[in-house]
Order: structure tokens, then C-alpha cells, then sequence
């Protein structure tokens, strides 16, 4: 009898506290991927630099890091006119490139923001000109290949900064429609082999697309538009042949408003009060992830954020969920325009531009570094 007891008090004792548990309100919600775990000290890195390789250092001036082969290796973009442009790999300790193709197409005047790499590597974007029409095509790294997927003779196409999806299955870039002038998403499916556009609707009649970013479905995209020195951010998704804004927020016109994926239904981006947020549309959430950044960029396994403060210093840190761990900074020295994440996160790409002479009017030359961790 007494055991009986004793095993029914248990029982009730657990029932009032599982209620308890259930009934307490939240004062703080976080949604976490359920894969994710607290990371353990031993994952999160403390961002020891090992080496700081100058890279092409004295080859540097009509040079252009576009991202990362492979774990070691760097894509870069030299425009010649009227000699062929080409890509060109360098492989560590960057001192030298190798040339992998030639591009006779690439005019004197196109944008160097057409030139995308994709983030697997295997493909880069860029732009050519013929008779006034702009060709824009995708070139294979592996067999170099070329494959044209639009051609305009309007201008829109040349102010929008293009991007690829994580995936790198899906380019994205905007085009203004020939007959009626209206701006429209274009969406290219590599996998598929063909593309789709989409209008763009704008609440201002001055309003210019300026960025234009793609996820990993194809099916949501963020738009960033710019009128006169303000620039906002529309996050929403691709809906029969619209673009249709589900979210806005005033956003940072550095890097022409950069925006990153961290899920499918969550993106970072720097407000223009320099604060790094993460928006999540699953619950509305507007998460204050850093405040008083410039630029950002995301490592390709969403784990870790590089990012720039006070114009010339850089700064690495863990991301977990909504919060940024480690933070360290790795570098300074020069006003960076540019980051890329080597695929292993071993490896860190910058690039920006560097005074010659510590003077007022001094010359400012391009410089590119990779900064490896231990």
C-alpha cells in the first residue's frame, strides 16, 4: 500500500510540473534549426591568424578577386581592352596566376559587378557588347564554355548588382522590359536550362533597382531599391510573373545594399544605421545580430561572419542561431571593399583599396590579402 502511495505522489509530482512547464509564458522567442546544436568550445574557433599572404602583390592594379575555387585557390578577373579579358587562378601562396580562359567580349565601360562567381565555383557571369546590344552569358570554369541567357539594348541591366543563389543553381539580375519599360526580375535555372522573369512593382516613382538576390528554390527573392542617398530592402516571394514584397527595411547602400541567405526563410543584411540584422518571415522576427558595421559576409555553412568597422578594420566572429560569439579582430590597414570565405572557412579573402603614401592626394592602389587561421 505504501509503495502504491508513493508511486502515485511521483506520478502527480511530474504531471504538476510538466503543466507548470507548459503554462509558463515566453518572454523570448528563438527559432533555431532543429539540426543545430550548441557548439562545443573545441568547434568555435578563436580565430588565430596563422599567415597573411599579400596576394599578386606589385600585379595588383587592373586585377579583381572574384571568390574562391576551392579550398586554396582564387578566381580572379583581369579586363584588357582591346586585348582579351581573362579569368585567372591563383593558388596559394599567391604569388603568381594561371591563366584558365579568355574572354572576347568583355568592352571597355561594362560593369566589373556583372562578373559573379558562383558559390560553388564552377561558373562566372559577365556581360559583352555588339552592335549596342548587351549579351549577358555564364561561363564555365571546367570546360570554358560560354552560355548566353539575355541580351538587351536598355541600360538597366548594367546598374543592378547580380548574385547567384547559395546553391549556385539559380543567377538572378534585373532588365528592363524593351516594350514597355518596366523592371523585371530575371531568374536563370542552371539546372533547368532556361530562365524566367518577373515585374518588379515600385512604391516611389524615382525608385532604382540596384540589387537583386535569389534563393535556393528559385521561389523568394530580395530586391534592394534606391532612391536619391536612401536605399530599402524588400524581402518577399516570386508569385506567377511577380515579384510581390512581403517585408521592408531601410537598408546600408554599402556594397549597393548586401544581403545574405542565412535559411530559406531568413536573410542578414547591415540597416543603414549600421546595425547587422536577421530577419526571419516565420515569425516576423527582427533580430540585432552586430551594431555598427559596414560591410558583412556569411561563410558558406552560415557558421561564421567576416565584417568591416571604422573603415579600415576587419573582424571575424561566430554565428550561432541569433547570436555572434568570438568576436576578433583579424586585420587592419586599409579600407576593404570586398570579402570571400575560402569553402573549409580556413581561409579568408580581402580586398579593397590602399593609399602608396601617407598623404591626402596620395595614389591608392588595389590590394588583395588572404588571411589564413590556424
Amino acid at each position: 500500500m505504501k509503495r502504491r502511495t508513493s508511486l502515485f505522489a511521483l506520478f502527480m509530482a511530474l504531471c504538476l510540473a510538466l503543466t507548470g512547464c507548459l503554462g509558463a509564458p515566453r518572454t523570448e522567442t528563438i527559432i533555431l534549426d532543429d539540426a543545430e546544436q550548441q557548439p562545443s568550445g573545441e568547434e568555435v574557433s578563436s580565430f588565430a591568424v596563422q599567415t597573411i599572404y599579400s596576394a599578386l602583390d606589385g600585379q595588383t592594379d587592373n586585377v579583381y578577386p572574384l571568390g574562391w575555387i576551392d579550398n586554396d585557390a582564387l578566381l580572379t578577373f583581369t579586363p584588357e581592352y582591346p586585348s582579351r579579358s581573362h579569368f585567372d587562378r591563383v593558388n596559394g601562396p599567391y604569388t603568381a596566376w594561371h591563366k584558365l580562359s579568355e574572354l572576347d567580349s568583355f568592352s571597355d565601360g561594362l560593369p566589373l559587378e556583372s562578373v559573379v562567381l558562383s558559390p560553388d565555383g564552377g561558373y562566372a557571369s559577365y556581360m559583352g557588347l555588339t552592335d549596342g546590344v548587351f549579351q549577358l552569358y555564364l561561363h564555365s570554369l571546367d570546360d570554358g564554355g560560354n552560355t548566353r541567357i539575355e541580351t538587351t539594348r536598355t541600360k538597366q541591366i548594367l546598374v543592378t548588382r547580380m548574385s547567384w543563389s547559395n546553391n549556385s543553381r539559380f543567377f538572378c539580375y534585373a532588365i528592363e522590359n524593351e516594350v514597355d519599360g518596366a523592371v523585371q526580375l530575371g531568374v536563370y535555372d542552371t539546372m533547368e536550362g532556361n530562365g524566367k522573369k518577373y515585374f518588379l512593382p515600385f512604391k516611389q516613382p524615382n525608385e532604382l533597382v540596384s540589387a537583386v538576390y535569389i534563393s535556393d528554390n528559385g521561389e523568394d527573392a530580395a530586391v534592394v531599391k534606391q532612391w536619391g542617398q536612401d536605399s530599402v530592402l524588400e524581402f518577399g516571394e516570386l508569385r506567377g510573373n511577380e515579384f510581390i514584397s512581403q517585408y521592408r527595411h531601410p537598408i546600408s547602400n554599402e556594397g549597393r545594399g548586401w544581403v545574405e541567405w542565412i535559411h530559406q526563410d531568413q536573410i542578414a543584411f547591415a540597416g543603414a544605421d549600421g546595425t547587422l540584422y536577421a530577419y526571419d518571415r516565420r515569425n516576423g522576427n527582427l533580430s540585432i545580430l552586430l551594431k555598427d558595421i559596414e560591410q558583412f559576409r556569411l561563410s558558406s555553412d552560415r557558421k561564421l561572419v567576416a565584417y568591416t568597422q571604422g573603415g579600415d578594420s576587419v573582424y571575424a566572429a561566430t554565428l550561432y542561431g541569433n547570436n555572434v560569439l568570438d568576436m576578433k579582430q583579424i586585420y587592419k590597414g586599409f579600407a576593404v571593399s570586398e570579402m570571400a570565405w575560402s569553402p573549409n572557412n580556413r581561409k579568408l579573402l580581402i580586398f579593397g583599396l590602399k593609399s602608396k603614401e601617407q598623404s591626402e592626394y596620395a595614389e591608392l592602389k588595389n590590394r588583395i590579402l588572404v588571411i589564413e587561421f590556424k
